[in-house]
């Protein structure tokens, strides 16, 4: 599950590992569970419904073995009740009960049964096989932590019937690291930072949830080869004095987003001593399909350095 504050590109993170792992033969399923849409324009396929349905290939794709399959769909709490009530005997009633507005009735009755429903069914596709991996896009960090609480408040509230079984299944799925982690994105900016580490705590503790690496989104400079000034940080005296003093301007500028960027990556590993992955800042406002193959392929690079625990979290006894 990709979880992260709002802004930080989670949904460019999920599809993003999606690419990377079809990249490796893995077969992949998105889970979208709020619907947002970005998906569509990141994948390059969509509009996604209820129903998994093929993602195309990525045209810009490096040369080699054909990726695996990548299939995408949208789980909503609204679907995930229809199904629930149809597999129940109850096809007549479903969906005249929601097209009355009673699952949002429903939803405020009973706190945290929406969150449950679409952990039921992500359970359900994990438990049929539907793909080596289901990556979820899930709700932005505020939200995930009440998203992932759902199974245990419920879980404590009902203690019989089939609320109480559909609950105690979804938290023996969060439980079981071989079967759930969270992957945490941040940007390495202070309120990010601070923000991920936050829920890192209260996922891990609390939620009893597994973390997998963190992710760092849009870096600068994210290996040692990138660290060298950028190009036109020297003029010669031919140049234009205004010129010369814009580019003083920009070189200046972007050493300063890079020292703060390393001075947060800093911070970073010491509040969370987890395993980071680290993906460039991609150019423009809008990223499309090339763009997460560009990412995936950092992903892949960054998983294979993987061999170990970081130097803080081996420091700190934290997850390798």
């Amino acid at each position: 599950m990709v979880v992260g504050k709002g802004g930080v590109g989670t949904s460019t993170v999920t599809a993003a590992y999606a690419r990377a792992a079809a990249s490796v033969g893995r077969s992949v399923l998105v889970v979208d569970v709020e619907g947002r849409g970005s998906l569509d324009g990141l994948l390059g396929g969509g509009p996604f419904g209820y129903e998994p349905v093929d993602v195309p290939p990525a045209s810009g794709a490096p040369e080699g073995p054909e990726p695996a399959t990548i299939r995408a769909c949208v789980v909503t709490a609204d679907e995930a009740l229809t199904e629930y009530l149809r597999a129940r005997g109850l096809h007549r009633i479903a969906r005249r009960l929601l097209d009355g507005g009673l699952g949002d009735v429903i939803g405020r009755g009973v706190p945290g049964i929406g969150d449950l429903l679409v952990l039921g069914k992500i359970r359900q596709l994990e438990n049929a096989g539907a793909a080596d991996l289901i990556v979820v896009d899930a709700p932005s960090s505020g939200h995930a932590v009440s998203f992932l609480r759902a199974a245990g408040g419920l879980g404590d509230a009902v203690r019989f019937g089939p609320i109480a079984e559909q609950a105690a299944a979804v938290a023996d799925l969060l439980a079981d690291p071989a079967r759930c982690q969270v992957v945490l994105v941040t940007l390495a900016e202070d309120t990010p930072v601070t923000e991920a580490a936050e829920v890192a705590y209260v996922l891990e503790d609390e939620v009893g949830v597994a973390l997998g690496p963190i992710v760092v989104n849009a870096c600068e400079t994210i290996r040692d080869d990138d660290r060298s000034p950028p190009a036109g940080a020297t003029t010669d005296a031919a140049v234009d004095e205004d010129l010369a003093a814009a580019i003083r301007a920009a070189t200046a500028f972007d050493l300063g987003r890079r020292r703060r960027e390393a001075t947060q990556l800093v911070r970073l590993g010491n509040l969370l001593p987890l395993p980071r992955l680290l993906l460039h800042r991609r150019p423009g406002v809008v990223l499309g399909p090339d763009d997460v193959v560009a990412l995936a392929d950092d992903l892949c690079v960054g998983v294979r350095e993987l061999d170990g625990p970081t130097p803080a979290a081996a420091d700190a006894g934290g997850v390798p």
